[in-house]
């Protein structure tokens, strides 16, 4: 089990949205199981319940990578956690931008998504 540095987070990032956008399923449930081996929460701001991590996981892979494309804006890490301002972008032409904040926790083998 790795212990994340704030440099490691960062990278992490990056990595994430690099990832996401180039559509590598392999390579992003690699990222995501080498910084949660002892578990994954993502929970969704306004849902009442905290999912199974990768049924989450899984779901938001077979419904959103296809057509969503996530430019982060701004990449914030400080300590174990990291907040990210992205915009996901749709639409036909890229035409739809939703913007979103999301927050990463990397906790002893378990990453938390909020």
């Amino acid at each position: 089990m790795k212990n994340y540095t704030q440099q490691d987070i960062q990278q992490w990032m990056e990595d994430n949205f690099r990832i996401w956008n180039s559509r590598d399923r392999a390579a992003f449930t690699k990222l995501y199981e080498d910084a949660a081996p002892n578990g994954l929460i993502i929970e969704y701001v306004g849902q009442p319940e905290v999912e199974d991590g990768w049924a989450a996981f899984n779901y938001m892979w077979d419904n959103y990578n296809h057509n969503i494309t996530a430019e982060p804006q701004q990449i914030l890490v400080n300590g174990k956690e990291a907040a990210v301002y992205v915009f996901n972008i749709s639409g036909a032409d890229g035409d739809e931008v939703h913007p979103s904040i999301e927050t990463y926790r990397f906790d002893n083998g378990t990453l938390t998504i909020r």
